[in-house]
């Protein structure tokens, strides 16, 4: 599985419509309902955070600009990892 690398400003950050509140461990929901946000995507796929060993099936926003808003978790930044699941 090849990766692109990531410029800094794509690099995964914590965002949500405002007012928003995300249910901690309900990643595919959270996504779910925020995707459509300021043209953004609805992904599933596996993550990481730095240290991590094994990845985690996760779900996150793709924006336009092809950076990703993880409206979950809220610490994310240099060092996490997403992999999208490609859905034929």
């Amino acid at each position: 599985m090849s990766h692109e690398a990531l410029s800094p400003q794509q690099f995964p950050r914590h965002a949500a419509p405002r007012g928003f509140k995300p249910e901690e461990g309900q990643c595919f929901l959270n996504a779910s309902e925020c995707a459509g946000w300021k043209g953004s995507r609805y992904v599933e796929g596996h993550a990481k955070g730095p240290g991590d060993k094994e990845w985690t099936e996760h779900a996150w926003l793709k924006m336009p600009d092809k950076s990703i808003v993880d409206p979950t978790w809220k610490d994310t930044g240099p060092g996490f990892e997403y992999r999208e699941r490609k859905i034929r």
